[in-house]
């Protein structure tokens, strides 16, 4: 005979816990299933494209050289490809393409030398531009503490505050006369 003080046969235990495992285990099946990357290496195609957006134009205006139908446009593209394939590396390729078009020919300039220059300068202005204002606002500030109301200023309120405030309560501060 059973106990009275278990309430659930050993069956039903069983298969909750059943459950449980089963839920555990789907759930690791799907983080492992789901952690693993799409493609574990973009296409020949795409690495040019990556690449070759990270090159201007040189003959066009405001263009890369994945977006442009130029012809240097499409022999770049080519190189790119042709190198690519070959199993150089993007730096090298970008570092080729830089030796002969000069550093304006990338979107993105190196953070080396003049490259560093130019990704440091935008920062500088603006660190210089917060520190000029919170300067300016300090100085604002010390200016407005440091010129009280004159004692005639303190009358003119006053007197205004006992004439134009007779039938109203009086105001916070003032003793009662």
């Amino acid at each position: 005979m059973r106990s009275a003080c278990s309430s659930r046969p050993p069956a039903s235990r069983l298969r909750r816990w059943a459950v449980w495992v089963v839920l555990v285990v789907a759930a690791a099946v799907a983080l492992a299933v789901g952690a693993q990357p799409a493609t574990a290496r973009p296409s020949l195609a795409q690495r040019t494209r990556a690449l070759a957006s990270e090159v201007r134009c040189p003959v066009c205006v405001g263009e890369t050289v994945a977006d442009s139908s130029a012809p240097a446009a499409v022999t770049l593209r080519d190189d790119i490809h042709r190198e690519l394939a070959a199993g150089e590396k993007p730096a090298a390729i970008l570092a080729g393409i830089e030796s002969v078009y000069g550093p304006g020919i990338l979107e993105k300039p190196r953070a080396t030398g003049i490259g560093l220059f130019l990704w440091l300068v935008p920062v500088l202005v603006a660190l210089a531009a917060g520190g000029g204002l919170a300067a300016a606002f300090a100085w604002w500030g010390r200016q407005r503490r440091s010129d009280p109301a004159s004692p005639g200023d303190h009358d003119l309120v006053a007197e205004f505050l006992r004439t134009a405030g007779a039938g109203t309560p009086r105001a916070a501060g003032e003793e009662g006369g």
